[in-house]
C-alpha cells in the first residue's frame, strides 16, 4: 500500500519536472532573446521578481 502511494507520488513528480522541462524548451525556442530580455527586465529586483512570481 505504502509502495503504491510513493510511486505514484515519485511517478507524478518526475512528470511534472519533465513537462516543466518540455515547456521551458519550448518557450525559448518559441520566443528566444526577446523573452529573456522581458523576464529579465520584469525581474531585475527581489520584490519586482516576488510579484511577477505571484501573477
Amino acid at each position: 500500500m505504502l509502495a503504491s502511494v510513493l510511486a505514484g507520488l515519485v511517478g507524478g513528480v518526475g512528470l511534472f519536472l519533465l513537462g516543466m522541462e518540455l515547456m521551458t524548451s519550448g518557450l525559448r525556442l518559441a520566443a528566444g532573446p526577446a523573452l529573456e530580455r522581458l523576464l529579465a527586465a520584469s525581474t531585475r529586483t527581489r520584490w519586482r521578481g516576488l510579484l511577477a512570481g505571484l501573477g
